[in-house]
C-alpha cells in the first residue's frame, strides 16, 4: 500500500509540474477555476471511456467541450494528457484528489505581476519572465497583464513593492514639474 500512494504522489507530482509550467502565466485563481472546470466537465462526459484508444477524438470532443471556456494554455494542458493516454486522470475522484493537491500547492504562493503597455512577442516576453525568476522563483507565479494605458514600459508588482519603469511614471517624475515651472514663469 505504501509502494501504491509513493507512485500516485509521483504521478501527481508529475501533473502538477507539467500543468505549472505549461500554465505558469495565468492568476491562480483562474488557475485553479479552470482545472475545477475541466474536472467536472471530463467527469460528466466521459470521453476517455468512450474514445479510450482514439486520441484524436478525445482532442476534437475535448475542443468542443472546453470551447471559449478555458484559455489555451490549459487546454493546450488537456490535450497533453490525452497525449499520454491520461485523461482519465482529471475525471471523478482523480480528478477531485488531483484539484485538493493544487490547492494546497498554490496555497500562499506569491503572484508577482508584469505589466506593459502592449502585447509583447512570446520570445521576449519569455526572456522577460525568466529575468524576474532569479528575483522571483517557483513556486512565484509570474502572471502578465497588459495596460495600454501606460503607453510604454513595465510596472511590477510583487504585492510588497512595485517597480514602476514606465512613461507615465517618467512623465510625472520629470515632465510634471518642468510644466509646472513653466507655468509658474509665465505668471509672474
Amino acid at each position: 500500500m505504501n509502494n501504491e500512494s509513493n507512485i500516485k504522489k509521483t504521478t501527481t507530482q508529475i501533473l502538477f509540474e507539467q500543468l505549472d509550467l505549461m500554465t505558469c502565466h495565468l492568476p491562480i485563481k483562474q488557475l485553479l477555476s479552470e482545472i475545477q472546470v475541466v474536472i467536472e466537465r471530463l467527469s460528466f462526459s466521459e470521453i476517455s471511456d468512450r474514445y479510450k484508444n482514439d486520441q484524436v477524438a478525445q482532442k476534437n470532443e475535448v475542443d468542443l467541450l472546453f470551447e471559449g471556456e478555458i484559455s489555451d494554455s490549459m487546454l493546450d494542458f488537456v490535450h497533453w494528457l490525452i497525449e499520454k493516454n491520461g485523461l482519465g486522470i482529471l475525471s471523478d475522484k482523480i480528478g477531485r484528489m488531483f484539484l485538493e493537491y493544487c490547492i494546497k500547492a498554490y496555497k500562499g504562493a506569491p503572484e508577482v505581476k508584469l505589466i506593459t503597455a502592449v502585447q509583447l512577442d512570446d520570445e521576449f516576453a519569455k526572456k522577460l519572465i525568466n529575468k524576474l525568476r532569479t528575483l522571483y522563483p517557483a513556486p512565484t507565479r509570474i502572471v502578465y497583464y497588459i495596460a495600454p494605458n501606460l503607453v510604454a514600459g513595465i510596472v511590477i508588482k510583487d504585492g510588497t513593492k512595485t517597480i514602476d519603469l514606465s512613461l507615465n511614471s517618467f512623465m510625472v517624475k520629470a515632465v510634471k514639474p518642468r510644466i509646472a515651472g513653466t507655468i509658474s514663469v509665465r505668471v509672474q
